[in-house]
């Protein structure tokens, strides 16, 4: 009987190692190439999407938006390939903008009309890239029923294993004009820069 509990000691402690080697670190690599192909899901826990609206020809405002979901279809070797969709809540902006009740507003019928368009989706068309961690990603923006087509110039902040299998990190800018969405006028002086910085993970 001990010799058989020793055996099968050894055999979970040889299935841990095997799992902890399954799931290693490694250090993230700026490079596509280092990133697993196969279905990632974004993580909103590391996912920031903000947008920078010009301020009465002073300063930029910036807004977040706090929920967020989205997909990744990665293949390193095929870029035609490749897609990406995120979904935004748009009544998740965030803004300390009189006193913190400017975010009610911007979600109210005058901006943003959450109720009855509760999502902002972009969906991808492609993917081009010019460097190991830089490219474009071209797609369509839908917002407020509008779609309307965008690029976000991308850069790949780094790829590789985390704790629980593979991880990209990127980071996109795209501008927008706020009257192609119907927008109101104080927020169609100049383009609208979206800045999304996101985590995939592969489960």
């Amino acid at each position: 009987m001990k010799s058989k509990k020793i055996v099968l000691a050894a055999a979970f402690v040889t299935a841990l190692m095997a799992a902890g080697a399954a799931f290693a670190q490694t250090p993230p690599r700026a490079d596509a190439a280092a990133a697993a192909a196969g279905t990632y899901a974004l993580d909103p826990n590391h996912t920031s999407i903000v947008a920078r609206v010009l301020h009465q020809g002073f300063s930029y405002s910036t807004f977040r938006f706090g929920k967020s979901e989205g997909e990744l279809i990665w293949d390193p070797k095929s870029p035609a390939a490749d897609k990406v969709t995120v979904n935004v809540e748009t009544a998740s902006i965030m803004s300390p903008a009189n006193g913190g009740a400017f975010p009610a507003e911007l979600s109210s019928d005058r901006f943003l009309k959450s109720a009855q368009f509760p999502k902002a989706t972009f969906v991808s068309t492609k993917f081009t890239q010019s460097g190991p961690a830089k490219g474009t990603v071209d797609g369509n923006l839908t917002l407020l029923g509008v779609t309307k087509p965008i690029s976000f110039d991308v850069t790949l902040i780094g790829a590789g294993s985390g704790r629980a299998g593979p991880v990209m990190g990127v980071s996109g800018v795209a501008k927008l004009n706020a009257a192609d969405y119907g927008l109101p006028a104080m927020l169609a002086a100049a383009p609208i820069e979206l800045q999304i910085d996101a985590e995939f993970k592969k489960p």
